[in-house]
């Protein structure tokens, strides 16, 4: 019986190019040239849907540089690219996740119970702060330029609908009662994940009781 030893590698040539032509013709007459109209869908893009989920993946998943990139299309590849193409790929693939993103945000903003957590961040060299929820079947985030109610109310909304959890942070809690001073309801889980238990807040000049988890 036969043993197999396996040996990967790369195609020669790794991507190909697909050249589209667009005849033109000089009339002999007057001598004037016309050229066919290249399709605007082919004009659209300079790159194909695999090479640009693979240059998403680059920055998105492995974080690398523009130039980083540039460097690999061009090296392993063997395809000559400029460094604003690799810009302009990033904005194209934002915006065609953006319904996407718009999705998930909406099912952690309705999700009877989520977990919520920032840090800070960086955005064309300013700082940020990426806000993030969780659920069970989802995942959302959002960069922010602010980093208390504001961001917050970026990535749940203004009106905070079911239980929050969150790591004991006071950013968190203290946004909570912005957004929603009447009832907060904060889950907070310390170093050791144990849930804490609630006890009664009085809070308001009224004197009303509310329940918060803290």
């Amino acid at each position: 019986m036969p043993t197999w030893h396996p040996v990967v590698e790369l195609p020669e040539v790794p991507v190909p190019v697909t050249e589209y032509p667009a005849q033109g013709r000089t009339c002999p007459g007057c001598g004037p040239s016309t050229w066919a109209k290249m399709p605007d869908a082919i004009r659209a893009h300079g790159c194909g849907p695999r090479l640009t989920a693979t240059l998403s993946y680059l920055s998105g998943v492995l974080h690398a540089s523009k130039r980083g990139i540039e460097a690999f299309v061009e090296t392993v590849l063997g395809v000559p690219i400029a460094l604003g193409t690799v810009s302009n790929l990033e904005q194209e693939r934002s915006a065609a996740l953006a319904a996407a993103h718009a999705a998930a945000q909406q099912a952690v903003q309705e999700a009877p119970a989520k977990n919520v957590a920032e840090t800070g961040w960086k955005q064309a060299g300013a700082k940020r702060w990426l806000w993030g929820a969780a659920t069970a079947l989802v995942v959302c985030f959002v960069i922010t330029p602010t980093r208390g109610a504001v961001g917050l109310a970026a990535l749940l909304g203004k009106k905070i609908k079911g239980i929050l959890s969150s790591d004991r942070r006071d950013v968190v809690d203290e946004a909570v009662r912005v957004l929603d001073p009447v009832r907060p309801r904060v889950a907070v889980v310390d170093g050791r994940r144990r849930v804490r238990r609630p006890r009664p807040v009085l809070r308001g000049g009224n004197g009303r009781q509310t329940d918060r988890r803290g």
